[in-house]
């Protein structure tokens, strides 16, 4: 049996009592009944929402019950609101106008009418809010997929200048000595460079077009990583302590994200933590049931994997909870947020499968727990980041390189930073171009280095009719992003890959060990 708060205004204390006695025969529903003689205060109880629905009287004295009915809906109320006079009832079309839910007379009134159009009111408004509700989260999803959209076609364009920036100016590095004046000038612009990268990582992860390498991970062996770094980016003024459980289930998600969403979890945390408070990250695990996975929208349920981080902070106000996870949204100072962080840290875990719960509270901190699902396919191979060999170990061979990359500034940097590693350089700036050097110079290519996001061919398709025209050469991958929906497919756990932007360095490297695997 439901059970339904209704609050009466009306002056005149018999009505009271006919309508008490026809909600008293309850059937299908309890009805709980509050009775209001004052228009002032029936408007005070309806602006403060605390009951399921409305009756009220069509007169209080000099005013009418559609002149509350107003004042209540302008006033906040969303509950269902019924108007209830003797016949005729004059004010039954203006009332039906304004907004009422029905009307009703005295004269009419039986047990089963009276509860039945309560009821209905109920169950037609709850629906409405719920349809409401669905409406706004398909405008918002689609606001955000347009939004994502041209965030991540912004970033991989950002990707390409900032690869011919970080690179130019690595080999800039390598020519300007440390004790020169011009120097301290580079390094501001790599520092400067290096945020730009970072911050270009976080609008693809928020648009989902980030690169991915989707491995076995264990967040415990994660987050003790990242300890020494946590600790110098919150500073001395703040303690932190870590409890990572062991052992943990593995999560399936990209190694770096999950370290990005650790890194912003903490630092939002730094950030709300006022000098002399205390951070808390801790790893466990929870079991989530069909309920929570229902309510979280989330299509796992079993095992997850949870993430916490708890400070005892500032914490956010109501409104600043409902905004926390959009894009752009921010409480810090001009300057000194993008905020990018939480919205970030929610496209990644629920790429993971996930969902994040937060609990705050003005002046009682925040406590943020992250849930990932288990790894259910323990076959899965664990992707080890290679020990980065000694550049003086890895001199060339004057090996040929035919680079594809549809971008200038990119195929110019490439081509210097080969020239220096004594490699020799082949460079085709679309598929085509590359297919006929491919089949048509004479030169051995050894290694086939090419964009995965090219004109007209993805990088992998390309990749794949070049091995059949050199079928000895090693294949590289570089990009930024890959975006599925254009028809990248994913790359192999085992593809040899470069992140952009990337230093001669990374690139050297990478070349040598994709030549010895040959």
């Amino acid at each position: 049996m439901s059970h339904l708060r209704v609050l009466l205004a009306a002056q005149d204390a018999d009505a009271a009592d006919q309508v008490r006695h026809l909600l008293r025969d309850e059937r299908d529903t309890h009805f709980e009944l509050d009775w209001v003689a004052s228009f002032d205060e029936a408007l005070a109880r309806m602006v403060r929402r605390e009951y399921d629905a409305y009756l009220l009287s069509d007169r209080f004295d000099r005013r009418r019950g559609v002149d509350l009915l107003r004042a209540a809906l302008d006033g906040g109320c969303v509950e269902p609101i019924i108007l209830i006079g003797p016949r005729p009832l004059d004010d039954l079309s203006e009332a039906l106008d304004a907004g009422a839910a029905d009307a009703l007379t005295y004269d009419e009134l039986t047990p089963s009418l009276l509860q039945r159009v309560l009821g209905c009111a109920v169950e037609r408004t709850r629906f409405a809010h719920m349809l409401g509700e669905h409406q706004e989260r398909l405008i918002q999803a689609q606001r955000m997929e347009s939004l994502g959209r041209l965030v991540g076609g912004v970033a991989h364009d950002f990707n390409n200048l900032l690869t011919g920036i970080i690179g130019y100016t690595s080999i800039l590095e390598r020519e300007i000595p440390s004790a020169e004046p011009s120097r301290k000038s580079l390094d501001e612009i790599r520092k400067a460079a290096d945020l730009a990268s970072a911050l270009t990582r976080q609008l693809l992860a928020y648009s989902r077009k980030q690169t991915l390498r989707h491995t076995v991970l264990d967040v415990s062996d994660v987050v003790e990583g990242l300890a020494d770094m946590l600790q110098r980016l919150i500073g001395e003024q703040i303690s932190m302590t870590i409890a990572a459980a062991h052992p943990l289930p593995a999560i399936i998600a990209d190694h770096g994200q999950v370290e990005q969403v650790i890194l912003n979890l903490v630092l939002n945390a730094r950030d709300a933590t006022p000098s002399g408070g205390h951070i808390a990250v801790e790893t466990g695990q929870a079991f989530i049931t069909h309920d929570r996975a229902a309510a979280e929208e989330v299509d796992r349920t079993g095992i997850f994997v949870t993430l916490s981080v708890r400070d005892n902070g500032e914490g956010m106000s109501p409104h600043v909870r409902a905004h926390a996870f959009e894009p752009f949204f921010t409480t810090k100072p001009f300057g000194k947020g993008t905020g990018l962080g939480l919205s970030t840290v929610h496209s990644i875990v629920r790429q993971a499968g996930g969902f994040i719960d937060v609990t705050t509270d003005v002046g009682r901190g925040t406590l943020v727990q992250v849930f990932i699902p288990e790894a259910q396919d323990a076959q899965v191979p664990v992707q080890v980041e290679p020990v980065a060999e000694p550049l003086e170990l890895q001199a060339a061979h004057h090996e040929t390189v035919l680079v594809v990359e549809d971008d200038e500034t990119v195929r110019n940097y490439i081509r210097e930073a080969l020239r220096f590693y004594g490699y020799q350089a082949v460079i085709a700036s679309d598929p085509l171009a590359a297919l006929r050097l491919a089949k048509d110079a004479s030169e051995d290519i050894a290694v086939i280095l090419t964009d995965i996001v090219l004109p007209d061919m993805s990088g992998m398709h390309l990749a794949a009719q070049l091995t059949t025209l050199r079928p000895s050469a090693a294949v590289v991958y570089m990009s930024g992003y890959i975006d599925a929906r254009a028809g990248h497919a994913a790359l192999p756990p085992d593809a040899h890959f470069l992140r952009k932007p990337f230093s001669p360095e990374e690139l050297a490297r990478l070349l040598r060990r994709a030549l010895n695997g040959r």
